[in-house]
């Protein structure tokens, strides 16, 4: 073994990255140092639970890292601090939120945010590739004049 790839080795197994972090038991949360960059948990292939530790107290934030086998793309979502719950259920809470958030995006979902219009254009997309025709032109001109017309006024 060369002394490069010795050295190399030696900085991966003692980085962050490296090491595993439980962040399932609130005595585990509790000790880890704060940190921008979550520490994460694999729950499944693809999808990790993440904790980010803000302060020594109070609660810290809840992520959702998502990757896709097809596109290799990769999508985080916040689930928030959860702290409305005891901090033994936090955890669990917050696993059951990314789960559902895993099968959105396994479905096909995205994490990008959508707003009314977009929603309106592409239920008028949709009634047109229907061959709903007549339908999709009287919703669309109810759209522009009732939706985004008063969004502009605002």
């Amino acid at each position: 073994m060369s002394e490069e790839f010795r050295l190399c080795l030696q900085h991966l197994c003692n980085t962050d990255a490296a090491m595993a972090f439980r962040i399932d038991k609130v005595a585990a949360r509790e000790a880890l140092k704060p940190r921008h960059e979550p520490y994460w948990q694999r729950i499944r292939k693809g999808c990790y639970l993440g904790y980010r530790k803000k302060g020594v107290a109070g609660a810290g934030a809840w992520i959702a890292r998502y990757r896709d086998d097809a596109t290799g793309e990769r999508s985080i979502h916040s689930l928030g601090a959860i702290d409305d719950r005891p901090e033994g259920e936090r955890f669990d809470v917050a696993r059951e939120a990314a789960e559902e958030w895993f099968r959105h995006m396994g479905d096909g979902g995205t994490s990008k945010a959508k707003t009314v219009e977009d929603a309106c254009r592409d239920y008028v997309e949709h009634l047109r590739a229907s061959g709903r025709r007549k339908a999709a032109d009287d919703a669309d001109g109810r759209f522009r004049r009732f939706v985004n017309e008063a969004v502009r006024f605002a």
